[in-house]
């Protein structure tokens, strides 16, 4: 992929929107999960590993533009999930709770793994 307009054109519509989704997401879960743990942020990093872990095995076998993938995956899906927030409430919980710290960081690392592992199985059951 050679960066160029069309590419940060499209990335950039793919991550207003998916910021976008991310916001609705947390604060979703924050009116309705009152609580000290994300679980917004865990949600949407879940999810968009999942999703990121389908696109990857789909674009793999198909002949979809480089732009659809950029919009997806680069601007999209990248600014769904945000580990930069991740490692911010890291920060916090552990300046209050080493255990609320663990428990958040093992949940977002392994699930969001498992969500990519499931995303490529999924595909390739349907493929």
């Amino acid at each position: 992929m050679a960066l160029n307009w069309s590419y940060i054109l499209v990335i950039g519509i793919g991550g207003f929107i998916g910021s976008i989704f991310r916001a609705i997401a947390v604060d979703f879960s924050n009116k309705y999960y009152e609580n000290e743990f994300a679980f917004g942020i865990l949600f949407v990093n879940i999810v968009g590993s999942f999703l990121i872990g389908l696109l990857y095995a789909y674009f793999l076998n198909s002949g979809s533009s480089e732009l659809l993938k950029a919009f997806l995956i680069v601007g999209f899906l990248g600014a769904l999930t945000t580990f930069s927030t991740f490692a911010l409430d890291n920060y916090i919980y552990l300046n209050s709770s080493l255990m609320l710290a663990i428990v958040n960081m093992a949940l977002n690392l392994f699930g969001t793994l498992l969500a990519v592992i499931a995303g490529v199985k999924i595909y390739e059951l349907f493929a």
